[in-house]
């Protein structure tokens, strides 16, 4: 089994982000995205709220409490996705923001045709809670761990995706992952950034740790 990349993003939360902020031009004109880049439609902008969608898969979403950036069409190596350098050059225009925390996420797919049973016996052990009548139609498994300035945690559930408007639907384990880590001290903006630069420590960790979990294909 191998795993598909769906998606990756970073998180910031801040005890008081402006949704109002985010649009198009503040983006363009503090040097957070190149000029030319195209937007995919109209943008969201409300006080509770924004959204700034691009026509190359990257999204960037502000609420009061958290500001995120979004890589709908990663690459294959997650590493090479520009979300945590944007994040970065995002918070770097707002330096007076109380930034908290710093999450790094990623959501993965593993074409299973029985993805229920194929968690089944890599991870239940047989006994009356799954036989007879009480026959397991669905199976949802969250990991914890803690990881280097951080937690990490590890959930999964058997369900479909489609890739694309013309593509067929797919049955198989989808797989999100989250390394979180708190950002303390005098220097928010700082130690946000610290935690932004750790993006491809996660990627590697990532990789490897549902490797081992779940006994994929490198």
């Amino acid at each position: 089994m191998k795993l598909e990349l769906l998606n990756t993003s970073v998180v910031v939360l801040a005890q008081q982000h402006n949704p109002t902020i985010l649009h198009p031009s503040f983006l363009r004109l503090q040097d957070v995205v190149p000029a030319d880049w195209e937007v995919a439609e109209d943008p969201i902008s409300t006080p509770p709220f924004s959204v700034v969608k691009y026509a190359n898969g990257l999204v960037f979403a502000v609420e009061t409490n958290r500001f995120q950036v979004i890589d709908n069409g990663p690459p294959a190596d997650p590493r090479e996705s520009r979300v945590a350098d944007l994040a970065r050059k995002y918070i770097r225009a707002l330096p007076h923001v109380r930034y908290t925390a710093v999450g790094v996420n990623f959501s993965g797919f593993v074409e299973s045709a029985e993805p229920q049973k194929a968690l089944c016996r890599r991870f239940l052990k047989r006994g009356p809670w799954n036989e007879k009548a009480l026959t397991i139609t669905g199976l949802g498994l969250r990991f914890s761990y803690p990881v280097s300035e951080g937690g990490l945690r590890v959930d999964c559930n058997s369900g479909t995706v489609r890739r694309g408007k013309d593509t067929e639907e797919k049955t198989g384990m989808i797989v999100n992952v989250n390394y979180h880590t708190d950002v303390a001290g005098g220097e928010p903006l700082a130690a946000a950034e610290k935690a932004l630069s750790l993006y491809g420590e996660r990627c590697a960790h990532f990789v490897e740790v549902t490797g081992t979990i779940f006994g994929l294909e490198a």
